[in-house]
Order: structure tokens, then C-alpha cells, then sequence
């Protein structure tokens, strides 16, 4: 899926490779316009992608979704975490190696890391591409880019299982 939303357009567009490989375009008219734009003002998100992503942990939070990102797994271990994305080997990480890979991905996303990371002992690397981070678990398996709204779900998702880790001992 392919989502390219502008501010003051909201147009939306999907590709769905089920289906044919062509993009749907969905434009909405002004006054939905001015109604996103008013919940945008409501979760404080500056731009259409990060408010599409306000409703969807949103929705989430209330049970009403899940929210699971495609492709991506995290599981709870008895001593860590493991990670699996898309078909790739899981990955396991103990405590303190996901919270380090919890801090390297906040300092990515507020520009205050930059280049590329290859953390040997967890076996992940890391780059920001503009407003994206190419997240690779296993290091060598190429990884996918991540907008930095779908990066901070992810770091959700890495708080909740330390957390789940954390009451098992």
C-alpha cells in the first residue's frame, strides 16, 4: 500500500497488489478538506500522513483496529524481545539492547543521529532518507523505510513488549 497524502489536497492514493497494480486516487471535496484539517488541529499534527496516523493508533487504542504494522512482528521472550520483519529471521534483543535500539530510533527521528548505524551485537542497522528510517532486522536483510510516524508506532510496540518482559520477571 502506497499512501501520498498533501496538505490542503488529502488526496489518497492506494495500491493494493491483490488487485491491479494501478493506483486509486481518492480526492475528497473542500469541506472534508476543512474537516481533516480541523482534526488535524485537534491531535496537533502538521501534516496529513502523521494525521492519518493520529487516528489510526487512535482507532487502535480504543480496540476498534489493530495496531499491528504489516509486516512486522514483535514478540515478547522470556529474557528479551524478538523481532520479525516481513519473512526475514527473527531477531531477538535483550532488555537493554531494545531500549538502545528504542533511543537510537527517537534520536533518527529528531535529527540528532544521522548517517548509517550497523549495530553489530543486535544485528540491525539503521538510516534516515529525508523524512523516512530504513530499518533492517536482520542487519543483512535490506530492511523497508519507515515514515517517522510509523517509526514512533514501532517504538510503541518495542515500549509494550520490554514492558510485558519486564512483569515476567
Amino acid at each position: 500500500m502506497v499512501i501520498s497524502i498533501k496538505r490542503n489536497e488529502w488526496t489518497y492514493q492506494m495500491t493494493d497488489s491483490h488487485r491491479s497494480q494501478n493506483a486509486a486516487l481518492i480526492q475528497t471535496n473542500k469541506d472534508r478538506r476543512a474537516q481533516l484539517d480541523q482534526i488535524a488541529d485537534i491531535f496537533g499534527t502538521k501534516t496529513p500522513n502523521e494525521t492519518l496516523g493520529a487516528i489510526i493508533r487512535s482507532f487502535a487504542d480504543q480496540g476498534l483496529i489493530s495496531g499491528d504494522i504489516p509486516g512486522l512482528k514483535v514478540n515478547v521472550a522470556s529474557d528479551g524481545i524478538v523481532i520479525r520483519m516481513d519473512a526475514g529471521q527473527p531477531v531477538g534483543l535483550s532488555v537493554d539492547a531494545a531500549q538502545s535500539l528504542i533511543a537510537t530510533l527517537r534520536a533518527y527521528i529528531d535529527g540528532t543521529q544521522s548517517g548509517v548505524l550497523h549495530n553489530l551485537d543486535a544485528n540491525y542497522s539503521i538510516v534516515r532518507r529525508g523524512k523516512a528510517l530504513r530499518l533492517a532486522v536482520p542487519m543483512d536483510s535490506g530492511g523497508r523505510a519507515f515514515g517517522f510516524d510509523v517509526s514512533l508506532d514501532i517504538i510503541a510496540h518495542l515500549e509494550r513488549a520490554i514492558v510485558q518482559v519486564q512483569a515476567q520477571a
